[in-house]
């Protein structure tokens, strides 16, 4: 059986779904970055560890967390 896209975009926006869930369930804090660098999204435990809010860490907020040599 061959498959194919799913032209409507259901399929990408199903696999959006599906990584939001494994971020979410992550045990870890993990970021979803730009190529740019631009924080997209932060899972809960971001907040956890890092005490920062995720609407702090949008865009280049994020980097007031890390440590520069860490941002590399």
């Amino acid at each position: 059986m061959t498959d194919y896209p799913d032209k409507t975009g259901r399929d990408d926006r199903r696999a959006e779904l599906v990584l939001d869930r494994l971020v979410d369930a992550a045990p870890t804090a993990m970021v979803h970055l730009s190529v740019d660098g631009q924080g997209l999204r932060f899972n809960d435990r971001w907040t956890a560890v890092t005490g920062q809010a995720t609407d702090e860490a949008l865009d280049a907020g994020w980097e007031s967390m890390v440590d520069a040599d860490g941002r590399q």
